[in-house]
């Protein structure tokens, strides 16, 4: 994202490979509204994809929530990965 990136945080990334992780990665399909957590409100479907495709290379499963109701569509996704192990 940045364009340049300490070596000891691409070694972290790398270990990472071997965790078992899942992310929710969010759609900006909605406004944007500030707040701290949010960076940018120019660029957002260029950095949805910029985190899609990290997620991808480094092989963690992930699903994308969009709409209006994300924390309900969370849940479920949540549930179903609890009911599946």
């Amino acid at each position: 994202k940045y364009g340049d990136c300490e070596n000891w945080i691409l070694e972290e990334i790398n270990k990472q490979k071997e965790e078992n992780r899942v992310y929710l990665l969010c759609s900006p399909d909605i406004p944007w509204q500030s707040d701290p957590l949010r960076e940018n409100p120019n660029d957002r479907e260029e950095l949805f994809k910029i985190y899609q495709t990290e997620l991808s290379d480094l092989g963690h499963t992930y699903f994308i929530i969009n709409g209006e109701e994300r924390i309900e569509k969370a849940k479920k996704i949540i549930q179903k990965l609890i009911e599946s192990c």
